[in-house]
């Protein structure tokens, strides 16, 4: 179930918590709590309490009128010592004669109606009084999405999210044997009920349920869900349920007791404070620690009592009152669950799923935000962090081409049936999984059914098996891998140094999560099965015997494991170790040099035959550590040396794809120059017209300045005489002006001529400038040339020594959109169209190699607005 007025929203905020009694006191009166303000102590907080006050005599006074109500041993043990204490000392606050124990009366449940076949719908013990809610629909808030709201947000979500069921026996997968009630019948372990061959029996008691179909109307109308049809939801969802052993006594580890979050929230969502839902982890702690206190009762001898019908009643009027459920369509318990799990196995079983299984991570998630210390993948997924750039695959061909370059392709490929290599984005896709890419820790691969994620998956995990083996071959020794701790333990009477492996091998490691159980288990179960290798490769064989056993069928290795609940991890824990005929602790065993044999008695008098167990004899290990050191260096060896000769290859294909990358880049720069150099050499010719325009002027302006400075020589030589010029006559008036004349006129044009020889002067220096530039240019062009000749030269050998086409650059000429296309064939024309396109598979094979072929890419050629001749002509020369 999911609330609108949260949906998507990051915005809730940490709301202050309120005093944590209030969320599962008892509601026994305030005049009591008051007598008993230690009443929520545990023992080991009395006797701290004690330590610390042993001169306070109030504080005395109050611990001797607590353990008054207290008969365990530690209480009684305590109540002496704090008796010697206060003697002599006189109480102020508290009377002399303890107090009287205050009765408790609890409302009693009537029981439902019997169990019938087929289940009838549930009658409700109490009828719900009707809920008054005043709140006015929530209006959407505004959207923050800050890591912390998101968190809450999420955590709100989850709350509100029941497991439901309809019938009893859809809790135990319609086994209706699984279902004991108690209405009208003792509860199952007072009737001493047995356990199935070879196997232990726990209970699990559904401590009542909440009616979902009118909580979840109530919700929606509160919170204004506008939608034409309303989600509805049927059946009943569990309050709290509790795991007990055969004799109907409760498991003391803590997560034997589960509480749901839907009951806890429903009350809390109809207050109108939607902010309190993201505070359930840390109420669930404190409501399972109110419980459990009311849950467990001991005996004299401080052994844990058995359930019975009252204490059941006790603990639901409890969780009732807690989550104030009251109004509520709630059910009494009434039935419980038969839980079997193998006698061998050592845990208990885990209480059924009532709660998110989100829940716990959002918690630690949250507190990690507060504190600063999100992991970096954490921080990328809720937006704490950007990525520095994103790439679009189906637009950006640089981006692409970049992803596919060899030295990210992984040296592993998982051997599928027919050896088909990759697709393009899968390729894409794998190679992004390499660590100097993955920078955030988060990839996403999205794509609907049938689209080959699966297929992609198995690639990725074959590139951390060859990545694993290959930090392996490292050490000459697998006596290496293991460095001794300070750390023992005791095995039939012998001491045991536990050993740490090194760091280098971890994180290689691969868990295969998701919210739907069946789609991991196909994938854990489908990896070693037999069909899922080619048929072509049967020295592929891991552990056969080990993985067979585990999955009870035919497989090609041990190489992942359907793991999960206790069941499955038991029954793994089973198959793959402790099998004495196939199990890995036995062919260890022999290898360490302690030979596994079975003796068979044949009978007759017959002496008993004598076999190796079967693991021994199908999957042959080394008998001693020195066979076995012989078997890792011969392994190490031919590991390395494939090792070796892939990377050499690698590196040779990287130095080729580098070339593709370059002469691309060339080709590119060409365009580039060489289309400068027109415009260059234009530029040049007109600075020279315009240096062969101003040379001219500037000759004229020589002429015209020579003409200029005569003819004001010349009037200078026609100057009056001395008296003439003393008393300024007429004359020398005009002779003075006409000679001023000839001086500005004399003076403009030297300083015309300046200015044209100045032009000359830049305009040739530009001229020489722009030339020089033409020339580099064109020196650049014929470099580039000379490149791209040199690179197309190493390009047509690479071509003829490796024997399949070159990714170049007319391989990915169009837009990237073409490449979801899935076109199988060398030609397939579009009808009504001139498109066609072009599946061209660019393969690496390495000669020396038997492994399979290197695959660097798969190339999705298309060609678009091109005629079917074009298409032809182009795939001849490719060919």
């Amino acid at each position: 179930m999911r609330l609108m007025a949260v949906l998507g929203s990051g915005y809730y905020r940490a709301n202050e918590c309120k005093e944590a009694w209030r969320c599962f006191e008892p509601r026994l009166g305030g005049k009591f709590m008051k007598n008993r303000p230690y009443f929520n102590k545990s023992i080991n907080e009395l006797e701290a309490t004690f330590k610390d006050n042993q001169s306070d005599s109030d504080t005395l006074s109050r611990l001797i009128h607590e353990l008054e109500f207290r008969s365990t041993q530690r209480a009684i043990t305590l109540k002496k010592r704090v008796q010697a204490a206060n003697t002599g000392q006189l109480p102020k606050s508290v009377p002399q004669k303890p107090a009287r124990r205050p009765e408790i009366k609890l409302k009693q449940i009537e029981p439902v109606l019997p169990f019938n076949e087929p289940p009838q719908p549930f009658e409700t013990t109490r009828q719900p009084e009707p809920i008054k809610t005043t709140i006015k629909p929530v209006a959407k808030p505004p959207i923050t999405n800050g890591a912390q709201d998101i968190l809450r947000a999420w955590t709100a979500l989850e709350v509100l999210s029941p497991q439901g069921y309809r019938r009893e026996t859809d809790l135990v997968a319609g086994d209706r044997k699984k279902i004991a009630r108690f209405d009208e019948a003792p509860l199952p372990w007072e009737l001493g009920e047995k356990s199935l061959p070879k196997k232990r029996l726990y209970y699990e008691l559904i401590l009542g349920a909440i009616e979902l179909a009118p909580a979840i109307e109530t919700l929606l109308k509160v919170y204004a869900d506008m939608r034409p049809e309303m989600p509805s939801m049927r059946g009943y969802s569990p309050i709290a349920s509790i795991l007990l052993d055969k004799e109907g006594r409760p498991l003391e580890e803590e997560t034997s007791a589960a509480i749901s979050s839907f009951a806890w929230g429903v009350p809390i969502a109809l207050e109108g404070d939607l902010k309190k839902l993201a505070n359930w982890p840390a109420q669930e702690k404190l409501l399972k620690g109110g419980f459990r206190k009311i849950l467990i009762k001991r005996d004299r001898s401080n052994d844990v009592l058995p359930l019975t019908k009252s204490h059941i009643s006790e603990l639901f009027e409890h969780l009732v009152t807690a989550l104030n459920l009251h109004g509520h369509a709630i059910k009494a318990p009434y039935f419980i669950l038969r839980r079997y799990e193998f006698f061998a196995s050592k845990t208990p079983p885990e209480p059924g799923l009532l709660n998110s299984f989100f829940l716990e991570d959002l918690s630690a998630a949250s507190v990690l935000a507060e504190s600063g210390k999100l992991p970096e993948a954490l921080q990328h997924y809720l937006g704490i962090k950007k990525p520095l750039y994103r790439t679009d695959l189906l637009e950006d061909e640089v981006g692409l081409q970049d992803l596919l370059q060899p030295t990210l392709t992984p040296p592993g490929k998982w051997p599928g049936n027919g050896r088909f290599p990759l697709a393009l984005l899968q390729q894409a896709a794998v190679n992004a999984t390499d660590a100097k890419r993955l920078k955030t820790g988060i990839l996403a691969v999205n794509g609907p059914p049938g689209t080959g994620k699966t297929t992609l998956l198995r690639d990725v995990v074959a590139a951390r098996i060859i990545d694993r083996a290959a930090v392996m071959s490292e050490f000459s020794h697998p006596s290496q891998t293991f460095t001794p701790t300070s750390q023992s333990l005791q095995r039939s009477g012998a001491k045991i140094t536990l050993h740490k492996l090194d760091e280098r091998l971890k994180g290689f490691e691969m868990v295969v999560t998701s919210s739907n159980n069946k789609a991991v288990e196909n994938v854990s179960a489908e990896l070693p099965a037999l069909e899922a290798i080619a048929a072509d490769a049967p020295e592929l064989r891991y552990f056969k015997s080990v993985s067979d056993n585990v999955f009870e069928r035919d497989t090609w290795g041990m190489i992942a494991a359907v793991l999960g609940n206790s069941s499955n991890r038991y029954m793994f824990s089973q198959g793959f170790w402790r099998d004495e005929e196939n199990g890995l602790s036995t062919y260890l065993n022999h290898a360490s040099g302690v030979p596994q044999i079975v003796s068979e008695p044949q009978g007759n008098g017959r002496p008993p035959l004598k076999r190796n167990r079967q693991i021994i004899d199908r999957e042959h290990p080394p008998s001693n550590s020195r066979d076995a050191k012989a078997r890792w260096e011969e392994a190490r060896s031919k590991f390395r040396k494939k090792f070796e000769t892939f990377k050499r290859t690698q590196d040779k294909l990287q130095k080729l794809h580098v070339k593709l990358v370059r002469l691309m880049q060339v080709a590119s720069e060409i365009d580039s120059v060489a289309s400068r150099i027109s415009p260059l050499e234009v530029e040049a010719l007109t600075i020279e017209n315009d240096l062969s325009t101003a040379r001219n002027e500037q000759k004229e302006a020589e002429i015209q300045l020579k003409v200029s400075r005569q003819a004001h020589v010349s009037h200078f030589a026609s100057r009056p005489g001395f008296f003439v010029r003393l008393f300024r006559t007429a004359r020398f008036r005009t002779w003075h002006v006409e000679q001023q004349s000839l001086s500005k006129t004399s003076y403009e044009r030297q300083q015309l001529y300046q200015n044209r020889e100045t032009i000359v002067n830049d305009l040739g220096v530009e001229l020489a400038a722009k030339k020089e530039l033409v020339s580099q240019t064109q020196k650049s062009l014929n470099m580039l040339r000379d490149e791209q000749a040199d690179l197309e030269g190493s390009l047509n050998q690479a071509r003829a020594e490796i024997g399949v086409p070159i990714p170049d650059a007319d391989f990915l000429p169009v837009p990237m959109k073409i490449l979801k296309l899935p076109v199988f064939g060398s030609i397939k024309p579009q009808t009504g169209s001139e498109m066609m396109c072009l599946k061209l598979q660019f393969s690496y094979t390495a000669p020396s190699l038997t492994v399979p072929p290197i695959r660097c890419a798969k190339i999705f050629l298309s060609l678009s607005k091109l005629s079917v001749r074009a298409h032809l002509a182009h795939h001849r020369r490719m060919r």
